[in-house]
């Protein structure tokens, strides 16, 4: 459990201007006896090599929280305070993700749209950026056997995640933004060779990448095109970045759904689902930016 200073998914401590504005909100706003300030009591989980000594948090726990920081968010009485708002609920639907193995989904998606929405407040964008998204947790962290990621779901996100290198490097053989795009493609081939390399561990192990993919869509980075998961049309960078998130997202809950429900907040601790997660937030966020519906119930089916 955190105390006095609040801790980011990444670890990190909040700026002093960030943690007088959270804590000067929590001096003059009245919250109802079932929640506390987010400084000195709502637990948020550290970074995999800090759960040592963490508080285990439960599903119903974390439910609980994410669900009253949505809820107070929706009925602020300024948009600031609602975008504050927004921004804790992101890391409660982050800890849903982590402690609830049958809302796994449930709890990325909603983390990434509140994320995404309090960005849009010029001030928190500014002062609460020690948040975001741990793009080399992974890569840190791969080191050890991954305890709850079955092989043939590291494969499934290697596999994605190559689909997505291979469509950054054609765009950017076709488009005048070269370097940003060779960038995202570095990016998911370090991601593909990761996975891969966690996967390849198992003695069935066969790599499921290619050298070459389709790219029917890929006339130009710059195009809108009709999205394959969803079928809206929406910018080609926004349903990239959708579709790699949905197909890993698919992979990880069909991979958490074999886990008891009483067990499953084990996986706070382990590193592979912390990262793969919090990778998977990255990529929805990205496609948020680039034009795809911030809409869970687009991605959410019951």
């Amino acid at each position: 459990m955190v105390t006095g200073e609040f801790q980011s998914h990444r670890g990190g401590k909040q700026s002093f201007w960030a943690r007088l504005l959270m804590n000067s909100l929590c001096s003059i706003t009245i919250i109802s006896s079932f929640a506390t300030c987010p400084f000195t009591v709502s637990p948020a989980l550290a970074t995999p090599n800090e759960t040592d000594n963490a508080q285990i948090l439960t599903c119903d726990t974390a439910y609980f929280q994410a669900q009253n920081f949505s809820t107070f968010a929706t009925y602020a009485p300024t948009r600031l305070v609602s975008h504050i708002y927004k921004f804790f609920a992101s890391q409660r639907w982050m800890d849903v993700a982590l402690a609830c193995a049958h809302r796994t989904s449930e709890g990325v998606v909603k983390s990434s749209i509140t994320l995404y929405e309090s960005n849009k407040e010029p001030i928190l964008a500014t002062l609460l950026t020690a948040d975001s998204n741990s793009e080399e947790t992974y890569l840190q962290h791969n080191g050890t056997h991954p305890t709850y990621l079955r092989a043939q779901t590291l494969q499934q996100l290697a596999l994605a995640e190559d689909k997505l290198r291979f469509a950054y490097e054609t765009l950017a053989a076709r488009s005048t933004s070269q370097d940003e795009l060779m960038s995202l493609a570095h990016s998911a081939a370090q991601f593909s060779e990761s996975y891969a390399t966690a996967a390849s561990r198992s003695k069935n192990y066969r790599d499921p990448r290619k050298r070459i993919y389709a790219t029917d869509n890929l006339n130009d980075i710059h195009s809108d095109v009709d999205d394959p998961a969803t079928e809206i049309f929406m910018p080609t960078k926004a349903s990239l970045e959708l579709d790699v998130a949905l197909e890993s997202l698919s992979a990880l809950h069909d991979n958490r759904a074999t886990q008891s429900v009483n067990s499953s907040h084990i996986s706070i601790r382990n590193s592979d689902i912390y990262s793969a997660i919090q990778r998977i937030r990255t990529h929805l966020l990205s496609a948020y930016e680039a034009g795809a519906p911030a809409l869970p119930e687009l991605y959410l089916h019951e």
